[in-house]
């Protein structure tokens, strides 16, 4: 046993002396102005085609982000603060819904750019969404920085993730992009602050998470939450399993732990409570598990780490003609972006020796629970742990679970920093060869076996995508034989860390941009979707206060549409119909006939089948109903009763309204058509407007608007209960005589956010001055 131990020992210290006779070559220290242009460059690069307009930006940007952000700026550039969108859905919150991401300072610069049209250039929303890319490169370089990755390591780990395909392909999706892009520097100085016990670091920690949580997109902040929640659950138990965390220790570990997420909740709540208003009345409310599994990964994705268009691929061109080669099989075509993770060969090769450098430090052994936990819960239906987070709360409410993957992305690109670094600090070690050898065997095999059509039979690839898979297996057997020998050769020191490094980032770029930059490609520019005859613009707008009326531009039952569905948005439209995922659950009224349905929404004009002609055409109907007018009669029934009877059974709405609760005073039955009474709007404003009414006798004033808590009457300057009638409008119960009937929205969630974030805020403010005050004190003391 002495020998084979004595055995060892000599072994090491043969190794070592050998090392010792081999001279390090050190990669060169790059000032950071030089990579602060390189991250300008990469970005330029990759949205070239956008910036000079040759290409756009597709999907939820054209149909969702280009009218809620023009939306948005054109209002607040007027100074007003958008809380009602009058212009899709009869109405409905606009601040309230979290994803349109009114606080977010990016979204906000965007009312400095609004033209006389009140349109904000298509050009100014996508810069928006591109400086992002630069953001994530510099925020994974000053985490990569922190770990002490070399300049070049920091490089390749920070070109890997910002356009790894996980953020590239949520182009589409901004308010996701936002926060994977500013997570690594919540993830470094969160880190700092536990790691160093200093306050002042866990304050800047929540600063940076709160600004993401402001994007707006409620599952990435969960994931956002859980990923630090298990960083400093590891960090905890090692610091006890050292010896590093006792009595006061411990305190201020714990406090700087929980102050990031106690403060970034604070300051997000301006949205959260509102948004959480607006949540509990939304259809969206509840998803069932096998909605909430859509987006799983599929273990065979795996292999698409190394051939990202393994099962063909979607871009902005393809997805247009509707010619794309996506065929993974029993997947909607959305799936492609949802479960696409690439982030390039080099990222893969070198995190994996990065792993095997550093598996048994305190970070590596994070890395490998991060890796483990996302790739595991990515797989949704296709294994056991996204359900047992299903029937916890929170989880419930979102889809898409390889949304998760995005921080196996992160690991990797960190890694493989980590590991760009093991090769030129263990020179000519044959250990380091072997590893690079043999982690490069597999990618190797499966490039060959794709380039050379074998995997095609066991994916079942179809016929008429064989050829494409073959070539994207040729891309991918290139891109790793280059980055085999370009590393070996620095391991070897045939080549210089700093020319080495320099080709490794060159090949990473070009890598990642194959693979990523042509789904951004859409040849149409989302401004043309909403160009309009201008004499239709006219006719279809309203004139307030005196003329107000709106616009059915949907025929559900013929699949008609006659207008893009945000239409209203962009040219002041008040139409019925929109898009929008987070829908009320009563924003609709039910009707057995479709007549009915625009009398309820004061529908003036509405797209309708030619029954002569055959095809379809605007119709103006003669006599529509109002916005506002008085009846003389109430049918109170139970709220689960409303809609039943109202889908079933015709009413005289003219006449009568159904309320779910008791008016105030006796009504006398009578119709409105014996006994006229005198409506007149004087004002009308999106957050707020105003009647003059003139009643001969106690009447429901019915208001075709939807009906939303935050609104607030008062009748003559005195507040008044605002009754939720025929299903999801609103009415008041107005007394006999002249009256001033006055509407504002008054959102009580909304001003208890505004305070607590305020509050939150001076209160962090304060408490890092003060940290950074007692530092100083602490350094001249010292």
């Amino acid at each position: 046993m002495a020998q084979k131990s004595n055995k060892i020992i000599n072994k090491q210290k043969a190794e070592l002396r050998t090392k010792s006779k081999i001279s390090i070559l050190v990669p060169p220290r790059i000032q950071f102005w030089i990579i602060f242009i390189l991250f300008i460059a990469t970005t330029l690069l990759f949205f070239w085609d956008q910036l000079i307009s040759k290409a756009f930006f597709w999907e939820d940007i054209t149909e969702l982000w280009y009218p809620f952000q023009t939306f948005a700026a054109r209002e607040f550039s007027k100074g007003v603060i958008p809380f009602w969108n009058p212009y899709i859905f009869s109405g409905m919150p606009f601040l309230a819904d979290i994803e349109v991401g009114f606080f977010y300072p990016f979204n906000r610069l965007l009312s400095l750019f609004v033209d006389s049209n009140g349109h904000v250039a298509i050009w100014f929303i996508q810069f928006s969404i591109i400086i992002h890319f630069l953001i994530a490169q510099l925020a994974m370089y000053s985490l990569t920085r922190y770990w002490k990755i070399s300049h070049i390591g920091s490089i390749i780990a920070s070109v890997s993730f910002a356009f790894s395909l996980i953020l590239v392909c949520h182009v589409i999706h901004p308010m996701i992009l936002f926060h994977f892009a500013w997570f690594p520097f919540v993830l470094m100085l969160f880190i700092k602050g536990i790691e160093q016990r200093k306050i002042k670091y866990s304050i800047l920690a929540s600063w940076f998470l709160a600004l993401s949580m402001l994007a707006g997109h409620p599952q990435s902040t969960l994931y956002e939450s859980i990923m630090l929640g298990i960083v400093l659950l590891w960090y905890y138990v090692a610091g006890v399993k050292n010896k590093e965390l006792k009595g006061r220790t411990n305190l201020k570990f714990i406090i700087c732990g929980v102050l990031p997420f106690v403060i970034s909740v604070g300051m997000f709540s301006i949205q959260l409570l509102p948004s959480r208003e607006l949540a509990s009345l939304a259809q969206r409310q509840d998803i069932s598990y096998e909605k909430a599994t859509e987006g799983s990964l599929e273990m065979k994705q795996i292999f698409t780490s190394i051939v990202p268009d393994l099962f063909g691929s979607i871009d902005g061109k393809s997805f247009k003609e509707r010619n794309f080669t996506y065929h993974l099989e029993g997947s909607a075509y959305y799936n492609y972006w949802e479960t696409a993770y690439y982030f390039g060969i080099a990222a893969l090769l070198l995190g994996f020796i990065g792993l095997l450098h550093r598996y048994k430090t305190k970070e590596g052994i994070l890395f490998i629970i991060v890796i483990v936990f996302s790739l595991l819960y990515s797989f949704g239906k296709n294994f056991f742990l996204f359900e047992l987070f299903y029937k916890l709360p929170l989880f419930e409410y979102f889809r898409m679970p390889a949304r998760m993957m995005f921080y196996l992305v992160l690991v990797f690109s960190v890694l493989a920093g980590f590991g760009f670094d093991a090769l030129w600090n263990h020179p000519k070690d044959s250990k380091t060869l072997k590893k690079l050898i043999i982690i490069t065997i597999i990618p190797l095999f499966i490039a060959i076996l794709t380039a050379t059509g074998a995997i095609s039979g066991m994916l079942d690839t179809p016929e008429q995508f064989e050829g494409i898979v073959k070539n994207a297996g040729l891309v991918a057997l290139a891109f790793i034989v280059a980055i085999f020998i370009v590393s070996a050769m620095i391991n070897q020191q045939i080549l210089k860390p700093g020319i080495g490094g320099g080709a490794l980032i060159l090949i990473t770029i070009l890598d990642l941009f194959v693979a990523g930059s042509p789904f951004n490609r859409n040849p149409d520019n989302p401004e043309k979707a909403y160009s309009i005859n201008s004499e239709t613009k006219k006719l279809f707008t309203a004139k307030p206060p005196k003329d107000l009326f709106r616009v059915s531009i949907r025929l559900y039952q013929d699949g008609i549409i006659a207008m893009t569905r945000n239409q209203g948005m962009i040219d002041k439209i008040m139409t019925t119909d929109g898009y929008n995922p987070l829908v009320l659950k009563r924003g609709t009224a039910p009707a057995p006939r479709l007549k009915t349905v625009h009398d309820f929404n004061n529908v003036r004009y509405a797209i309708l089948k030619d029954s002569i002609k055959k095809d379809y055409r605007f119709f103006e109907y003669g006599p529509y109903f109002p916005r506002v007018w008085a009846v003389h009669k109430a049918i109170v029934m139970n709220s689960d009763e409303v809609f039943h009877e109202m889908k079933t059974k015709e009413h005289d709405y003219k006449n009568e309204v159904i309320l779910e609760e008791t008016p105030a005073f006796t009504l006398s039955g009578t119709k409105t058509d014996s006994i006229p009474e005198r409506v007149q709007c004087i004002r009308y404003e999106n957050n707020n407007f105003e009647y003059k009414v003139s009643l001969k006798e106690p009447s429901i004033v019915f208001f075709s608007e939807i009906w939303y808590p935050a609104w607030k009457a008062y009748i003559d300057g005195k507040p008044a209960k605002v009754y939720r009638a025929n299903y999801c409008f609103r009415a008041l119960a107005v007394p006999a005589g002249n009256h001033n009937i006055e509407m504002k929205y008054e959102s009580d969630t909304f001003f208890a956010g505004m305070y607590i974030s305020a509050i939150t805020l001076i209160l962090s403010i304060i408490t890092l001055i003060i940290c950074l005050i007692a530092e100083k004190k602490k350094e001249k003391e010292s």
